[in-house]
């Protein structure tokens, strides 16, 4: 940080999903305006930007190829098993995850098989509406865990003596519900990226990628439905630092993704706070101060 340049003002700025711009935005994808008093600058002013906090629900999944079972699906009316099948890979949020686990069910069951969330006990809820469509058998391979992103944990699963997991699922048309959300992701962390920046010259202590800055890499360190937290610990850190008399647009987009600019669907409101500092160069000592300063050093000396 530059030495010549004193704080001369700071401001506290509060932002939560629901004071977006355009309330139909996605709000891992939005846009926000910020009143432009906040960011005025005069032309020997400099603004500097961080991200100082950031809370979210953990409750979205991640379904990756090394957290995604081959499954075989099959009902208990003769049905064969259907070819391996796997959940589609990306970030889901916890309606999406139900609708993936739903269509690979109904590969198998057509029409007949609904499954939705229980958001008042936590779990997947698998109901069937037709007489034939008693039971739904899924295997998976021994040593990986699937059954997880279907809502259920090891304990549930049966060893079969081809090396396979087995779960059944009773339906018989009554609700039917999962053992739990055991596990609803390993993804180690979420970044928050931002355009403030966009077609100013601006300078960036870390993250920098393409036309976006990531305002913060957030760790995940929470068990699911839990909060993740974030508090800068460091001022410098992902800080976005801004010429002399440049100020950001009023109009920014927020990003949230994993660490390859995926996006992260969290479902949940979230809030933000930001950090705003301004800052002004130094007055320069004039030179007869300077000559007044020096001869005081010398004169000290002498009397050394």
């Amino acid at each position: 940080m530059n030495e010549n340049l004193e704080i001369i003002d700071t401001r506290i700025l509060y932002l939560n999903s629901n004071s977006r711009t355009d309330i139909n935005d996605n709000i891992w994808d939005c846009r926000y305006i910020i009143e432009p008093y906040i960011f005025d600058v005069n032309d020997d002013e400099y603004l500097e930007i961080q991200l100082s906090s950031f809370v979210s629900k953990f409750s979205w999944y991640n379904v990756d190829t090394d957290r995604n079972s081959e499954v075989f699906i099959s009902i208990d009316n003769g049905a064969t098993f259907s070819n391996k099948l796997t959940l589609p890979t990306g970030n889901y949020n916890v309606k999406e995850q139900a609708e993936n686990i739903q269509a690979l069910l109904r590969t198998i069951t057509s029409d007949n098989i609904a499954v939705t969330w229980n958001k008042g006990k936590n779990k997947f809820k698998y109901l069937g509406d037709v007489v034939n469509v008693n039971n739904i058998i899924l295997k998976f391979p021994e040593n990986q865990t699937g059954y997880e992103l279907w809502g259920f944990p090891r304990s549930a699963t049966t060893l079969n003596l081809d090396k396979t997991r087995q779960l059944s699922i009773g339906l018989n048309l009554v609700d039917d519900l999962s053992n739990g959300v055991v596990s609803i992701g390993n993804e180690e962390a979420l970044y928050i990226n931002t355009d403030f920046s966009t077609n100013h010259n601006y300078q960036l202590r870390e993250g920098s990628q393409s036309a976006n800055q990531i305002l913060a890499k957030v760790f995940i360190i929470a068990p699911p439905q839990g909060f993740v937290y974030y508090v800068a610990s460091d001022y410098m850190l992902y800080t976005n630092h801004y010429p002399a008399g440049v100020s950001p647009k009023n109009e920014f987009r927020i990003r949230i993704t994993d660490e390859l600019g995926n996006p992260i669907k969290v479902p949940t409101d979230y809030q933000m706070t930001f950090r705003i500092i301004k800052r002004k160069k130094q007055k320069e000592i004039t030179g007869l101060l300077k000559n007044l300063i020096k001869l005081q050093a010398t004169n000290l000396i002498k009397k050394k």
